[in-house]
């Protein structure tokens, strides 16, 4: 198979119907169809379930995808590392990360690195939840993530940030010490509950605190988050970088530091299976770079 059989491949699979298949690929759905059977033929397996217009990958195709999409990332690594010897000119970059940090950190990052390297290409995924950019590392389909890890024989882990969870609650509530709250007195407040991508971070440190963690009461998002807590359903528990993109949000709540304070560690993740390109290490560095330059006295871990 060659490189743009992989491509193709990845498109393919990765697109809902044959339709657009053909629209992504710039073919004809008779040239789509053309190349999936050459390439069943020259396999010798069948790569799809065929119903209509609609298809789904055979099981023998989804244990392929994550080989060719390692394939075409090694092809672009290696023209990146061509650019990397002629000065750095070209190359890209694709990063995932999770909705607070894209808000907190991504568009200065993103202006910064620009201004030094103005035709390397950054892709960026946002408002992903941890696993996601995990599974996304590991399958060789993203470069970068930042993102909350456990250590892992896959991933090199750079922990950058020391996130504060805080506590997000209703003006009627009077804590005992001012702008801290402990778990005793949460136990009897309704919790309004994290779900998607923010539920991970919210869950471990209600879990650490001894409180309950399953209500009634859930969001998906921060801003209708505080919404909730605003209209009297309870207490929610996010970090401090959820905080920051919810400024102009949270006038009608207060917000507490908890006893014992609790904390996220975030880091900034990549394959150990895969060299660097240099557009890679680059944005690497200048994420590092900025994390150290901005990053609050006392949440910089680098």
């Amino acid at each position: 198979m060659t490189l743009s059989d992989f491509y193709t491949f990845t498109v393919i699979a990765e697109s809902p119907s044959m339709a657009a298949a053909a629209q992504k690929l710039h073919l004809t759905r008779s040239a789509v169809t053309h190349a999936i059977a050459r390439m069943e033929g020259e396999l010798g397996f069948p790569l799809l379930y065929r119903g209509g217009q609609r298809w789904r990958l055979t099981e023998d195709a989804e244990d392929l995808l994550p080989y060719a999409h390692d394939v075409i990332q090694s092809a672009s690594r290696f023209q990146e590392h061509i650019s990397g010897i002629q000065n750095l000119s070209k190359g890209s970059v694709s990063l995932a990360t999770c909705s607070s940090t894209c808000v907190a950190w991504v568009p200065d990052i993103l202006n910064r690195f620009k201004e030094k390297y103005p035709d390397i290409a950054v892709n960026v995924q946002a408002g992903l939840h941890n696993r996601q950019i995990i599974k996304w590392i590991e399958n060789y389909e993203i470069d970068l993530g930042i993102a909350a890890a456990n250590p892992s024989d896959h991933l090199e882990i750079t922990d950058l940030y020391r996130d504060e969870m805080k506590v997000i609650i209703g003006r009627g509530f009077s804590s005992r010490r001012e702008g801290i709250v402990t778990a005793e007195e949460l136990k009897s407040i309704p919790l309004v509950l994290q779900m998607g991508r923010m539920k991970e971070d919210a869950a471990h440190t209600l879990a650490s605190l001894g409180l309950e963690v399953h209500s009634r009461n859930r969001a998906y998002d921060a801003v209708s988050l505080a919404a909730m807590v605003e209209g009297g359903l309870g207490y929610c528990v996010v970090g401090n970088l959820v905080l920051k993109s919810l400024k102009e949000r949270i006038g009608g709540v207060q917000v507490f530091s908890l006893d014992p304070p609790q904390y996220r560690c975030i880091s900034l993740l990549r394959s150990q299976k895969i060299r660097p390109s240099p557009a890679v290490k680059a944005f690497s560095r200048e994420i590092l770079e900025y994390i150290r330059e901005n990053a609050e006295a006392g949440c910089c871990l680098l």
